[in-house]
């Protein structure tokens, strides 16, 4: 087996940002040309009213 040579690579950034009420967890994923972001969004307290 050779190693795929005919597609870029992908490149996968994770970030953390922190809020009083929750935290976002950043990822950036770089394809060739191709850049997306996914947000997660992470709930510190759980709020029993909702």
């Amino acid at each position: 087996m050779y190693p795929e040579t005919d597609h870029p690579y992908i490149y996968i950034n994770k970030d953390t940002i922190e809020n009083n009420e929750y935290n976002i967890i950043r990822y950036k994923i770089s394809y060739g040309d191709i850049k997306e972001i996914f947000d997660i969004y992470y709930l510190k307290k759980f709020d029993r009213n909702l």
